[in-house]
């Protein structure tokens, strides 16, 4: 197994780990230019460069309740916690296998109560400014490959997205919902000048 292969799986086993919290997080980061080229380009011909990190936004606009955290459930599963600072027990940052590190990322404005009742306060969030464009600028894909997934491509917000798919994709979101996990991703790469 090559490195992006191995990389691959792992980004596809986290998007499954995280699938019941995939509507209120949002791709951004280094793993962008792999489903732009792959999931809405369809250009299998190009390998992209990718980081090994995942990197999610979390928006301020959260109302689902959750019956656990995110940290909750990522700490029930083969993910490792590492402390940013030694003399602290939290916040962490977590590693799916020990080796892929998953960061979380808000605009400052961000309300604690949100961070805490979907990723958890144990977990290390990364707040930065005018990030909230990112969120703003979302495009919902629906990304598929090996078990986990159903390949479909939609270019809507996520909650227009019903109203406004094709009915032959209504059918098969219906027919496949446990085969389907939607992510959004941010429509612009952020650029740090």
């Amino acid at each position: 197994m090559t490195e992006l292969e191995y990389l691959e799986s792992v980004f596809f086993r986290v998007i499954a780990d995280l699938k019941d919290y995939l509507t209120d997080l949002t791709l951004v980061g280094g793993w962008l230019p792999y489903v732009y080229s792959r999931f809405m380009w369809n250009n299998l011909m190009v390998k992209p460069i990718t980081t090994t990190d995942i990197d999610f936004g979390l928006g301020t606009d959260t109302t689902k309740v959750y019956q656990r955290t995110i940290f909750d459930l990522l700490s029930s599963l083969d993910y490792k916690e590492r402390h940013p600072q030694m003399d602290r027990m939290f916040p962490v940052v977590m590693y799916k296998e020990g080796k892929i590190r998953l960061d979380f990322i808000a605009p400052p404005k961000i309300k604690d109560a949100i961070i805490e009742k979907v990723v958890g306060k144990q977990i290390d969030i990364n707040k930065i400014e005018k990030f909230d464009f990112l969120l703003k600028h979302r495009t919902l894909i629906e990304i598929g490959i090996r078990k986990w997934f159903t390949i479909s491509i939609a270019q809507n917000h996520r909650r227009s997205f019903i109203t406004k798919a094709p009915p032959s994709l209504k059918e098969k979101m219906s027919k496949n919902r446990q085969k389907i996990s939607t992510i959004c991703i941010s429509s612009y790469a952020m650029i740090r000048i």
